[in-house]
């Protein structure tokens, strides 16, 4: 592998007279090069693979994006892997193929309130939740008894997430904790999803938004909440903060506090329990829709980094170099490698010699794009991508 100064070692002797120390930011000038670079291929060098948590489940599923992803390979199931140890379906067409279209997830990438997203509705046939409480009405399974600072409980049958209507309630001015608890509902069994996660929907009005620091489930088996798990969550279902409108909130099952002992085969007891802060005026119009339970389905998700550079003495990946002694590792073979060189020549004829680096600049442009109709003058990038054939999803088998 080369390092930041191995590259520069071999671009700076096409200008006579000079050093890496005549340069102003020679890291920024390799950092340049990569985001040239980067910008016109797909790395295979950069390949990632991360699992996606909380596990898959069916219909919506939203997972906040790698922040150093540039492009999406490939979701797959963690499990089920041929004698390769690749997944079953893979969008490059030196991959198995063997999963129909409805087995295939449909993804986007998404920016929401700052924040990047990957949302994937998942594949026909993952396993569907299970309820615990639809919140479609206040009497119907259990009683609904708003306590804390949570006053005014109804039903509101305009802005819920699923079934007929959602819980609706206000938090009085100055209240630390409001709590709206299902007192004696008809059993519920989740002892099946133990390992999975539980959902709540929570409904923010605009002036909640910074004033919410974290939201509790408590799951029991009797009144008392003697024989009880708790959970706490202080993001929203995909990391980030709450915000305005409906927030899915996932709490991990596996992760629970127990009371007592708690029977998930039994749960006919629930607390949701918002704490808050800072919150001078009332809020008037939270709400609470379809808690339910559910264990879902293990992937993995591929994608492209744009981390290239390895950190001097480290593990760590970054895509910009930041030793002073330039020994970070660049992540590249040869082929980008020379890519790379090529880019960086440019830069340095425009900061070393400016107008009279036009011959520099021309022979780095000239070996990266080649000649244009002359089969026999291919460029390094053409080269790149006919050798390394990009497996992003949404391209196909080639550029």
């Amino acid at each position: 592998m080369y390092t930041v100064k191995s590259l520069f070692d071999l671009v700076l002797p096409l200008f006579q007279g000079t050093s890496i120390s005549t340069l102003r930011s020679p890291n920024n000038i390799a950092k340049s090069a990569a985001l040239m670079m980067r910008s016109r291929i797909d790395l295979v060098e950069s390949e990632h693979v991360v699992p996606l948590i909380p596990a898959m489940i069916n219909g919506d599923n939203i997972y906040q994006y790698p922040q150093d992803a540039q492009a999406v390979i490939d979701i797959a199931p963690a499990t089920g892997r041929n004698f390769s140890g690749e997944p079953f379906f893979k969008n490059s067409p030196s991959r198995d193929i063997s999963l129909s279209r409805t087995q295939k997830p449909m993804f986007s990438v998404e920016w929401r309130n700052g924040m990047q997203l990957l949302r994937i509705m998942s594949p026909v046939g993952h396993p569907i939740p299970t309820p615990i409480n639809a919140c479609d009405s206040l009497t119907a399974d259990g009683l609904v008894l708003p306590s804390g600072g949570a006053v005014n409980a109804r039903m509101d049958t305009i802005q819920f997430l699923n079934g007929t209507g959602s819980i609706a309630f206000d938090i009085n001015a100055l209240s630390a904790q409001s709590v709206i608890t299902f007192e004696n509902m008809t059993s519920k069994d989740i002892s099946a999803v133990m390992e999975g996660i539980a959902s709540v929907g929570l409904f923010l009005p605009p002036n909640a938004e910074g004033k919410v620091s974290s939201v509790q489930l408590v799951l029991g088996s009797d009144v008392a909440f003697a024989n009880a798990i708790t959970m706490t969550t202080n993001t929203n279902g995909y990391g980030g903060a709450f915000t305005y409108g409906f927030n899915v909130l996932r709490f991990d099952l596996g992760l629970a506090s127990e009371t007592g002992t708690f029977n998930p085969a039994a749960v006919t007891q629930v607390k949701v329990i918002i704490n808050t802060a800072g919150n001078v005026d009332a809020i008037i119009g939270a709400k609470i829709d379809a808690i339910m339970a559910v264990k879902g389905v293990a992937y993995d998700l591929s994608y492209y980094s744009k981390n290239l550079f390895q950190l001097a003495g480290t593990s760590a990946m970054t895509d910009s170099p930041t030793d002073a002694g330039l020994m970070d590792t660049i992540i590249c073979g040869d082929d980008a490698i020379n890519i790379m060189i090529n880019e960086m020549i440019k830069l340095c004829a425009k900061e070393l010699r400016g107008k009279e680096g036009q011959d520099q600049i021309a022979y780095a442009t000239k070996e990266l794009d080649g000649v244009y109709g002359d089969m026999t003058k291919i460029g390094l990038y053409a080269i790149y991508k006919e050798r390394n054939i990009s497996g992003r999803l949404g391209v196909g088998s080639s550029y």
